[in-house]
């Protein structure tokens, strides 16, 4: 028997942790997903208690989902998902725990927006690959990417680029503006 994210309801369960939804504290797109900047530096800054790794590759690959769930440290939870489970697993209304969720790149922010409304993301780490380049210091996007983030803004999603919690926030638009678009 199955409930509403498509999971065993047993599992289900399990995610809600005794019964009720998570809070989401911050929406991150970091291709590297789980490691320990995230560990160490966006979970402990904003205060988690379960990090979200929203992604269809990572939940579909056994191993993978199990040495993600195992790099969690004490006191902290990691739940790996694909991303139409999300809105089975979080409740934005809900204030008694945080979460972070992890999405690997643009197309997937745009994906989890379409399942799961939010209003705010943050562009981290993107890395090299074949049809990107330079964006912003480590961050590279393809053309296609840049116009995935710029259908977000347009569909009021407030974009802040920020690869480390140190640096400051520079808006996605201010940015891509200087790329000959706004949004």
């Amino acid at each position: 028997m199955t409930g509403a994210a498509g999971l065993p309801r047993a599992e289900l369960a399990q995610l809600f942790q005794g019964g009720y939804l998570l809070r989401i504290s911050l929406i991150r797109v970091d291709d590297r997903l789980v490691h320990g900047q995230v560990l160490t530096g966006w979970a402990r800054i904003l205060g988690v208690q379960t990090i979200i790794v929203a992604d269809d590759e990572a939940y579909s690959d056994t191993l993978t989902r199990s040495l993600m769930e195992a790099a969690a440290p004490p006191g902290m939870e990691i739940i790996v998902c694909s991303i139409d489970q999300v809105p089975g697993v979080v409740d934005t209304a809900d204030d008694r725990s945080c979460a972070l969720v992890l999405v690997r790149d643009p197309a997937a922010a745009l994906r989890l927006r379409d399942v799961l409304p939010y209003d705010r993301l943050n562009l981290g780490g993107v890395g090299l690959a074949p049809g990107r380049s330079p964006f912003f210091r480590n961050i590279y996007l393809s053309d296609q990417e840049r116009g995935m983030l710029k259908a977000l803004c347009d569909r009021g999603v407030d974009i802040k680029v920020q690869v480390v919690p140190s640096d400051p926030p520079v808006k996605f638009s201010q940015l891509n503006a200087k790329r000959s678009e706004t949004c």
